[in-house]
């Protein structure tokens, strides 16, 4: 008997490998009914660090980056995660930054709708 389906059981979806019969899964997918649902922030406000550095002022102000940002930590993120990046400064140079969370307003999670603001680190 070949088993190609997705079955429910319990607490998650079981996967079994087409071709076999098994009462062991391959896979565990936490059900949508039980994963935590998380407001989407309106803006969230991020420290960068060096801030004394004009490329990278220019560098994260880019729209482009900010479209990044939004990508990479799309999802739940918390006061005081930092966020170890780099920026384009031209003709492929890049410089480090680091980008802590400061402020976060109306939800929890970032995502493509999300504002994100900067101010410089303070020592």
């Amino acid at each position: 008997m070949s088993v190609s389906s997705l079955r429910r059981t319990g607490e998650c979806a079981v996967h079994t490998r087409p071709g076999t019969v098994s009462s062991q899964s391959t896979a565990y997918v936490p059900l949508m009914s039980q994963q935590r649902s998380t407001e989407t922030a309106t803006s969230v406000t991020l420290a960068f660090s060096p801030s004394d550095d004009e490329d990278i002022t220019d560098g994260i102000e880019a729209d482009a980056f900010r479209g990044y940002l939004r990508k990479a930590h799309d999802g739940p993120v918390a006061l005081g995660d930092e966020w170890d990046e780099f920026v384009n400064c031209g003709c492929g140079s890049t410089k480090d930054v680091t980008l802590q969370v400061v402020s976060i307003t109306g939800g929890e999670a970032v995502s493509d709708d999300t504002d994100i603001e900067y101010e410089p680190a303070t020592s």
